[in-house]
């Protein structure tokens, strides 16, 4: 398998839409002045092929980044991505995974964690500590139940072991709009699940301009990874998650419950901890609370690689 490792100067968030009021605290007035440079992209593609991801940081410790289902490419994002996770870069080297550019019809959340497992082994990423948003944190726990060698610890942010009956209620919607064809409705509905309803009351706009466009390939691929994490359901072997364990949340979120998230501390037992923020922030408060990567570094911090 040959590896894409893409550069580009363009903006970031974490789960569905190319926004930086990214996890860190990069405003939105910024996200849009350099998704409006995005026309003077500097790329540096090296090899191509299956994974495409870019890393960054100097440390000797690996810190690897599943991001969530996304609309858009992340990480064409380099640069919003390397001003968020600005604290890991000393002592991290931080890679972001985006995943094949084609996936199988049939493809599951433990067979993309899989994937990811061995793009780790043929990077000769070990010990890493590996964090999940969304449905990256789904291919997370299944990285630590099958490749516990891989990693040191994880963090799971804003996502589930199993799709309850209100998640599987958005993501069909979300399904439907995408297999229509639907740009508008769907981004409508995946931003007022995602985000809080202050911060698409701010920068609704911003995030509709981000999502525009969306091509043929981006919808086939976000139709089916929708499909794989209808599917997913790990809560059984959580139990196997032997590593330290962060779970984050919010008790606003719209898709995944607080209860989801003390499910997840619950089944993995003495090895979790489990904080969650307030009705304050959504979905994506990975995005909008400003501690969130302070709480997660000094986390890190505490893991033995």
């Amino acid at each position: 398998m040959n590896i894409k490792k893409t550069a580009a100067i363009l903006t970031v968030g974490l789960c569905s839409f190319p926004f930086a009021g990214c996890a860190g605290g990069t405003s939105a007035e910024q996200a849009s002045t350099e998704q409006a440079s995005a026309g003077q992209e500097t790329t540096d593609t090296e090899s191509c092929d299956d994974l495409t991801y870019i890393s960054f940081g100097s440390g000797d410790k690996a810190f690897v980044i599943f991001p969530g289902l996304s609309v858009k490419p992340v990480v064409a994002n380099q640069a919003a991505l390397e001003e968020a996770f600005t604290a890991f870069t000393e002592d991290y080297t931080v890679y972001v995974f985006e995943g094949t550019d084609e996936l199988s019809d049939s493809v599951t959340i433990r067979g993309l964690a899989e994937e990811s497992a061995v793009y780790m082994q043929q990077l000769g990423i070990q010990n890493a500590v590996v964090y999940g948003v969304s449905m990256g944190g789904m291919e997370a726990q299944y990285l630590a139940i099958d490749h516990p060698d891989l990693v040191s610890g994880i963090i799971l942010a804003s996502t589930a072991c199993r799709i309850d009956k209100h998640a599987e209620d958005v993501m069909n919607e979300w399904l439907s709009a995408a297999e229509e064809r639907d740009e508008e409705k769907l981004t409508e509905s995946m931003i007022n699940a995602i985000y809080s309803p202050d911060t698409v009351s701010q920068y609704g706009d911003m995030l509709r301009a981000a999502s525009s466009d969306i091509t043929k390939a981006e919808y086939r691929k976000l139709i089916t990874e929708i499909q794989a994490m209808l599917t997913f359901n790990c809560r059984d072997e959580l139990g196997g998650i032997t590593c330290p364990t962060f779970v984050l949340g919010s008790e606003g979120d719209a898709i995944f419950t607080a209860d989801a998230m003390e499910t997840i501390a619950d089944q993995i037992g003495e090895n979790a901890e489990l904080y969650l923020y307030g009705n304050e922030y959504g979905h994506a408060v990975y995005d909008e609370a400003p501690d969130f990567i302070g709480r997660i570094k000094e986390w890190t911090d505490q893991i033995k690689t």
